[in-house]
């Protein structure tokens, strides 16, 4: 039998920090997808505005690991930042 290890979890005081070192809002959003929602790197490039469920509060991962698709949860401040990013993308794309 294999031990398993438990992961480390940060504090609050910590993920904010972390992702205050993201200097672009795009890796701000990702960062907090990834902390916020579990999601892996692969999974979140792969991200479309379709997949983000905001009446259910859910996120639809899919082909994640083992070519699975499943859905993980959507805080409301993760839903609200990702506005706020979107709502930036959309300023910018105007110029």
């Amino acid at each position: 039998m294999v031990a398993r290890k438990l992961p480390i979890v940060l504090s609050l005081d910590e993920a904010i920090r972390f992702m205050d070192c993201a200097t672009h809002p795009k890796f701000k959003a990702a960062l907090a997808v990834a902390y916020g929602a579990g999601l892996r790197v692969s999974e979140i490039v792969s991200l479309k505005v379709s997949d983000i469920e905001s009446k259910r509060m859910a996120i639809r991962v899919e082909q994640g690991k083992g070519h699975r698709d499943r859905y993980a949860m959507l805080s409301p401040a993760l839903l609200e930042h990702l506005r706020a990013w979107w709502r930036n993308r959309c300023f910018y794309l105007q110029f």
